[in-house]
């Protein structure tokens, strides 16, 4: 499957008074990229522009056709973001219902829901999670829990904050 490229036109992005990026002009058009950089370097704030989580201040950042600042609910549909903190994603009580609780936004049939989340579950080893509480999860284990929430949406693209900080040797890989 070919992906659209993603492409920074001119893109600035200013935090009160500090520039966090000036005049990036970039385009991403590999399956894989890694971002690499010192803390503070933009690195968050690049990664969060691909699918509209946070807006330039100047430029425009587009994938494919769409522009971020005009389709970020559509763009959101086919671009994933597992955050560096996966607390921040984890909404619902119960593992299981997380992972459904996109699939029940995008108003995907009940059926077809249950099945996507025992498959992303399988796929991903953490079966045993299903009726965890959120809560109770470790640092890791939310990890897990996060890019299975993503996984079972099915988006074309996945974007990943620092994705292997709390995983153990084995999930890394």
């Amino acid at each position: 499957m070919e992906l659209p490229p993603i492409r920074f036109e001119n893109v600035t992005v200013r935090f009160e008074e500090r520039d966090v990026l000036k005049d990036v002009r970039l385009t991403l058009n590999e399956q894989r990229i890694g971002i690499i950089g010192a803390n503070g370097a933009g690195k968050s704030t690049l990664s969060r522009l691909i699918n509209g989580l946070v807006l330039p201040t100047e430029g425009s950042v587009h994938v494919g056709d769409l522009n971020t600042r005009n389709h970020a609910k559509q763009i959101r549909r086919d671009v994933g973001f597992v955050f560096q903190n996966p607390a921040n994603q984890i909404i619902m009580p119960l593992v299981y219902e997380d992972i459904a609780f996109g699939l029940k936004n995008l108003q995907i049939p009940k059926a077809e829901r249950q099945l996507r989340v025992h498959e992303t579950l399988a796929e991903l080893n953490i079966s045993h999670l299903a009726d965890r509480e959120s809560h109770t999860l470790s640092g890791g284990e939310q990890q897990m829990v996060a890019l299975a929430s993503v996984l079972a949406m099915r988006p074309r693209t996945i974007v990943f904050d620092e994705p292997t900080t709390m995983l153990d040797l084995r999930n890394r890989l």
